[in-house]
């Protein structure tokens, strides 16, 4: 069932719209606040939207790094 909540990132309001249990969206948001706040912490003078792009890099070769895993792992299943 979808509901909307609100959710706090790097001091901006937003409304999910999700499927997810209430608790699971506000710890993904909570992440996503960490990871920005770390990488604003290296790099103080970044702009919010350079360190949105590098999260969002970051986190696309994590997928590409499980994705590839579970390749792999599927090609030892029978």
């Amino acid at each position: 069932m979808e509901r909307k909540i609100e959710v706090k990132i790097m001091g901006q309001e937003y409304r999910l719209i999700t499927d997810r249990p209430e608790e699971e969206a506000r710890e993904i948001a909570s992440r996503v606040d960490g990871l920005l706040r770390n990488i604003k912490e290296k790099d103080p003078y970044i702009s919010d939207t350079r360190a949105a792009v590098l999260l969002s890099l970051n986190l696309a070769e994590g997928i590409f790094r499980l994705e590839k895993k579970i390749k792999k792992l599927r090609e030892l299943l029978p």
